[in-house]
């Protein structure tokens, strides 16, 4: 896959598709396309565009320890924003050296003048459709690059007639190109305005076989049951668990994961770990937590059992994996993103198991 991108980066500007299943390395191998194409076609940058924060400290951290070069990434998203604090502070007339080089600091992140930058789709959007003058100050960076747009199956509904216009725009007047990274590739082109799309860099026989290979779960549907409650997932969590050493169990609303994750904390004992992850935690917070787990899950003498509870917060982007996961009812998109936390490495040899559940008041 990363060969083929390669090879593909003397393709001209335009849009493409990167569909590779859930583990599949598309981070890098789309940041090996871009790096060539940038190279061949002179680009100016390369900017990466994800959903949410957690994905851009993730990959932002694999690409800074690839080039070793932290000089040349910019991180512009909401967890280190900091044009607020500068503004209040210069109201005050603060002007140390301090204040000074933070206004530096926001002056930079505010032009977007590093050769590579990794924002979310938030910022993005904004810098093209927004009020103001903070944000479009940035639009002129958006010419002659390369855009990656990972998760892209995340954006929003009501978004997607904004975010064709914008990129069909960018790849007729600005040079620009961009790929288009998922594992389900949303329905772009069924839009009133259609999305100029060129071509997928992978072929549809390539990427058969690639799907063939990563065949490293078994979804098991148990929605043709009548509808869980709480008491009924606990048991099913219990069942697992006598065969696994970790799972993870993803649910629609926050009540219904904090819900399963109070009955679950009275009644299991010692011998498991529990977690809970949901929005409604700081971002800095959830971080904390998903390193926890993945040392723990990465650690070769697992010593207690571990469940992690959460919302979907962890379908999209997040490289980490379980021994089996527990799914409530989604649409199929959700359902494969759920699917690739588990057995995501391939850990284990054989097939793991993902349940589909159907959850009352779901």
């Amino acid at each position: 896959m990363s060969k083929r991108c390669l090879d593909f980066a003397k393709e001209p500007t335009g849009i493409y598709g990167l569909a590779i299943p859930t583990g599949g390395g598309k981070t890098l191998a789309s940041l090996r396309f871009a790096l060539e194409h940038t190279r061949i076609h002179e680009k100016e940058r390369i900017i990466y565009v994800t959903p949410f924060t957690t994905i851009i400290e993730q990959n932002a951290q694999v690409v800074r320890d690839i080039l070793k070069e932290d000089r040349y990434i910019l991180e512009h998203h909401s967890n280190i924003l900091q044009e607020e604090i500068v503004d209040q502070k210069n109201k005050q007339n603060q002007g140390g050296l301090e204040e000074r080089r933070e206004r530096e600091e926001v002056s930079m992140k505010d032009n977007w003048e590093a050769p590579i930058i990794f924002t979310t789709m938030v910022q993005f959007l904004d810098v093209i459709y927004s009020r103001g003058t903070r944000n479009p100050r940035r639009f002129h960076q958006l010419y002659h690059a390369v855009i990656i747009f990972d998760e892209v199956q995340s954006l929003p509904v009501h978004c997607t007639y904004l975010f064709n216009e914008a990129i069909n725009y960018l790849k007729n007047f600005a040079q620009t190109t961009s790929i288009l990274c998922t594992a389900t590739q949303p329905a772009l082109n069924n839009l009133d305005k259609k999305l100029q799309k060129d071509k997928d860099i992978l072929e549809k026989s390539e990427l058969q076989k690639i799907e063939a290979a990563f065949e490293r779960v078994e979804i098991i549907d148990k929605t043709t049951q009548s509808a869980w409650n709480i008491k009924d997932t606990v048991s099913l969590i219990e069942e697992i668990l006598q065969e696994r050493n970790n799972l993870l169990v993803i649910l629609n609303t926050k009540k219904a994961v904090l819900e399963l994750y109070q009955l679950l904390a009275e009644q299991s004992s010692e011998e498991i770990e529990l977690y809970h992850l949901s929005t409604a935690m700081c971002p800095a917070h959830r971080k904390q937590i998903l390193k926890e787990i993945n040392v723990k899950l990465n650690a070769k003498n697992q010593q207690r059992k571990l469940v992690c509870i959460t919302t979907q917060l962890i379908e999209a982007g997040i490289d980490i994996s379980f021994e089996a996961v527990i799914r409530s009812s989604a649409g199929l998109d959700s359902i494969a993103q759920a699917a690739g936390r588990c057995n995501r490495n391939g850990e284990q040899p054989n097939k793991q198991p993902v349940y589909i559940i159907r959850l009352e008041k779901n």
